[in-house]
């Protein structure tokens, strides 16, 4: 959810107006895929919450096992890509 933060403040700041057309599509894809890996990552915690009010507990543990793989899947993406924008950043293609 960090990374998800500070995803959503770059757009306020100064240095985001320097940004390639590149640079700016790589921060979407990082964007989604962070707010997606969030989503999914607190998935089976809201899951829980539902089949613990319905007393089925149990159904969930195989849905909350791929939501969890899925989830770092995405946020291993969306971290990867948060590098390589600052990378590129930093070697000045975005000037």
């Amino acid at each position: 959810m960090a990374l998800l933060g500070f995803l959503l403040i770059l757009p306020f700041t100064a240095a985001f107006a320097r940004f390639s057309h590149g640079q700016r599509g790589l921060f979407v894809t990082g964007l989604v895929l962070a707010a997606a890996a969030t989503a999914v990552l607190l998935a089976p915690d809201a899951w829980q919450v539902v089949l613990a009010r319905r007393r089925q507990q149990d159904c969930g543990s195989r849905s909350a096992g791929v939501t969890t793989v899925l989830g770092l899947a995405a946020m291993s993406l969306a971290a990867s890509a948060a590098v390589v924008l600052v990378l590129s950043y930093a070697r000045g293609r975005g000037a």
